[in-house]
């Protein structure tokens, strides 16, 4: 949480929400809260911070520039069955209501169930309706989905450090 938006209370909230996603359907999810992209495409960021995170496998990033109201979503090679759509809804259906209220840890809590939903789904059933969330009406500039691959790394799991490293 670069930016500051998140309480210690929120920070442990979402750091729950990602270790049951990981836990319930193997899928390391990192969260990035920035000021702003400094300009750089949301996208081209998202996809540069996981390449320099050496994220890959079953990893995925969500990265909210909080100045900007953009967002942007990658996922890992291993992670083919979430689907582009089911990107655009994870973070239009998701993340972005919660995040047009203003609120940053349930916007996070509720993509990671939406993501753990679009890896267990295998009907038609959208990741939109892993959460009761209404949308809201908002007036944010962009947003973005990707997804992109990466080299996957063994030894050492420094996913708990790079996960607290992510929030903080």
């Amino acid at each position: 949480d670069q930016a500051g938006v998140l309480t210690a209370a929120e920070e442990a909230e979402v750091v729950g929400a990602l270790e049951q996603l990981r836990n319930d359907a193997d899928v390391q999810l990192f969260t990035a809260y920035v000021d702003t992209t400094g300009g750089e495409d949301v996208n081209s960021l998202t996809e540069a911070t996981a390449a320099a995170s050496s994220l890959g496998g079953n990893d995925a990033l969500i990265l909210v520039a909080i100045e900007d109201r953009s967002y942007s979503m990658w996922v890992g090679p291993s992670l083919d069955e979430i689907t582009d759509d089911e990107i655009d809804a994870i973070l239009t259906e998701s993340l972005e209501p919660a995040l047009a209220d203003g609120e940053f840890a349930a916007a996070m809590v509720s993509a990671a169930a939406a993501t753990g939903l679009a890896i267990r789904t295998d009907t038609a059933e959208t990741p939109a309706a892993a959460t009761p969330v209404a949308p809201a009406p908002t007036e944010d500039a962009g947003s973005g989905a990707g997804s992109g691959s990466g080299a996957s790394g063994g030894g050492l799991d420094l996913t708990p450090i790079l996960a607290v490293l992510l929030v903080a």
